[in-house]
């Protein structure tokens, strides 16, 4: 089940044992274990798809590195194109982090973290309205490169790295219909200590905005290491 039909079901089966006069002859306790199920299902696809993101990362960065390789024999391509799709994932997974900084804000009885949780609400629903997907980044090389001579290597890297940012693309969508659910009008969805807060909390960044997982590198990477110094002046700091 995809996050959209999950939330959806979740909504559907939420209004249905709250308000509809069939579920009147049902117990509060069994109506209540109908919603939680529900709302678990939607946890779970969330879930699943904060794995799909971090699986898909990784194949991007091995398609990357077989294009750079190939290269070497093919024509001279602007490099600076590939980065972009892993940039587009290395942003998303910092977005969605910072659903934990907007979650104590927005229950804060503090006035100025009210804000700033609204301030943060306005930029990451920005960012995922604003840049909907990747756009073919192969297909922008090969317009580039029309005349070039490209070798049976290249061209294979190059088939393989279209294949990743075409699923990127696609899992995007549900990506994104994932956040403007949690800083739209229904945030309390997910909760202060949400499974995807969960999951998502244990990555970070190296000084180069490398994504990394903290039990595999922070224990050994000094502190003013561990974020770039782009996503660490994204974060509204009211002290």
């Amino acid at each position: 089940m995809s996050i959209k039909d999950a939330t959806n079901h979740y909504q559907e089966q939420k209004i249905y044992w709250e308000k509809s006069p069939e579920a009147q002859k049902y117990s509060a306790a069994y109506k209540k274990e109908q919603v939680e199920q529900a709302k678990a299902n939607a946890h779970e696809a969330v879930k699943r798809e904060a794995r799909q993101l971090d699986s898909l990362y990784g194949r991007i960065q091995k398609a990357r590195t077989k294009v750079k390789e190939a290269q070497k024999t093919g024509p001279n391509i602007d490099y600076e194109r590939l980065n972009f799709v892993t940039r587009r994932v290395e942003g998303l997974l910092s977005d969605f982090r910072q659903i934990e900084h907007f979650e104590a804000w927005y229950r804060s009885a503090d006035p100025y973290e009210q804000m700033a949780a609204q301030s943060l609400r306005g930029q990451i629903k920005q960012r995922f309205t604003g840049q909907a997907h990747t756009g073919s980044v192969v297909k922008q090389l090969d317009s580039d490169h029309q005349t070039a001579q490209q070798t049976p290597e290249l061209v294979q890297a190059k088939a393989e790295f279209e294949q990743v940012d075409n699923e990127f693309r696609n899992l995007w969508v549900e990506a994104n219909q994932a956040a403007l659910e949690v800083f739209g009008e229904k945030s309390d969805f997910f909760g202060q200590s949400g499974d995807i807060v969960k999951y998502l909390s244990q990555w970070n960044e190296d000084a180069t905005g490398a994504i990394f997982h903290v039990n595999e590198k922070e224990a050994e990477t000094p502190k003013s290491n561990q974020q770039s110094a782009e996503y660490a002046g994204t974060k509204l700091n009211f002290a």
